[in-house]
């Protein structure tokens, strides 16, 4: 991976941490561990191979970083830190990253921790984080407990947590030998004495969580608005629903249709009208600001379209419309003939769907930045070009224009 040559390059002290046994993300995240004085460089060097910080994150100080790879239709996610917290709430970290490095092994342009690191970071997995041992960690532990050493930095931080009867020989041994059921009563009074170690930390800790939280709650903002335009039967839901599931940070879908009105009451129906897009707007800017992605299902765009009955009061009324709310990150006009769309949903003609169709398209000279994509092709198709609409869109709002670059990776590391 071009990331692990840049690495060595510029002589960052870096290697590849052991997967954790479950991990809680709903896609797999590599994580590396940087020497702290090569931390920020470490980061720097990342963006500039095309990768963006993640939009939405639990964590705190360990920002994951994204880049999306369109020849494989993957996403790739990294995470660099600087220490090893184990436990809840962050308390519990391994001291030493330093040490660990200076062990680490090297397979190519990969690098490893040492084994005998290795196997201690997977068992304060096991014990803090994920609080159980199943078969497959049973038989992980086993491997690694064979090049376990019960000395080093990991083995005397593990000692001075491990419950009464225990030692860092004794736990080498459960291991090597495979003793899930003596593994998993440990368990139990691990996770009990690290916890009680934790609510020692007092005020200090407090403020620590509070500075963690605050400066996490600044770098936030960086979500996305999306606006999806089309005639009836082009796949706008379909579309939505696909870029809900594959997309690797959270997304909210909003409806921003105009409903038809009588003649009767026409002046509250309008001010009723605005109120419910600006209601969208801020429900909508919330999400941004949580980093998360907003998909519009239509926009107030679609007043810019010619009107049935061009009426002046009509168009006047459309103008405040399609003006009522600031525009969005990105428009994105699904584009599919007339007798596809019908075939999709016969609410119309084909003649107003190919009319529509045509003043959709006219939308370019009034929205220069707006991306067509051809919706005429298979789902899976259109989902990853709007995918990738998405992420050049997304680069460009952080200054960093991953489209222009060469591909962070050619393969997943």
């Amino acid at each position: 991976m071009e990331v692990f040559h840049a690495f060595e390059r510029q002589a960052i002290r870096w290697s590849t941490l052991p997967s954790r046994p479950a991990p809680e993300e709903p896609r797999p995240v590599v994580d590396l561990l940087v020497a702290r004085d090569d931390l920020g460089g470490a980061r720097n060097l990342v963006m500039d191979l095309g990768f963006l910080p993640e939009t939405d994150t639990s964590e705190r100080a360990n920002p994951c970083f994204l880049a999306y790879v369109p020849a494989i239709d993957e996403w790739l996610r990294l995470r660099t830190v600087s220490r090893l917290p184990f436990g809840p709430f962050d308390a519990l970290e391994a001291e030493g990253v330093n040490q660990l490095l200076t062990h680490r092994q090297k397979t190519g342009p990969v690098a490893e921790l040492d084994r005998a690191d290795a196997f201690w970071i997977v068992l304060l997995y096991c014990l803090l984080d994920n609080a159980v041992i199943d078969e497959e960690s049973t038989k992980r532990l086993q491997e690694l407990a064979l090049s376990a050493r019960p000395d080093g930095v990991l083995a005397r931080f593990t000692t001075r947590l491990r419950p009464e009867g225990w030692d860092s020989q004794s736990l080498i041994d459960s291991a090597q030998s495979g003793d899930r059921a003596s593994l998993e009563r440990l368990v139990g009074d691990f996770r009990t004495d690290a916890e009680a170690g934790r609510q020692t930390g007092g005020r200090g800790e407090t403020a620590r969580t509070f500075k963690r939280t605050l400066q996490f709650a600044l770098s936030r903002g960086h979500g996305l608005t999306v606006a999806l335009l089309a005639p009836d039967g082009a796949g706008k839901s379909s579309v939505a629903s696909a870029l809900s599931a594959s997309l690797p940070v959270p997304v909210r879908v909003i409806y921003m249709g105009r409903a038809r009105t009588s003649n009767r009451g026409r002046r509250g129906s309008v001010a009723s009208g605005l109120l419910r897009q600006w209601r969208r707007h801020l429900t909508a800017r919330y999400h941004r600001f949580r980093g998360r992605i907003v998909l519009f299902d239509r926009y107030t765009y679609d007043a810019l379209l010619p009107p049935r009955n061009p009426k002046p009061a009509r168009i006047a009324r459309r103008w405040v419309f399609a003006h009522a709310v600031p525009p969005p990150d990105l428009v994105v006009l699904l584009d599919a003939p007339a007798d596809l769309m019908f075939q999709r949903k016969d609410e119309h003609s084909r003649e107003f769907l190919e009319q529509r169709r045509r003043d959709y398209l006219e939308l370019r000279s009034r929205l220069p930045g707006m991306v067509v994509v051809d919706a005429a092709q298979e789902l899976d198709d259109v989902r990853r070009d709007v995918t990738s609409a998405i992420w050049s869109a997304y680069s460009r709002q952080l200054g960093k224009r991953a489209s222009n670059r060469p591909s962070p990776a050619a393969q997943a590391p």
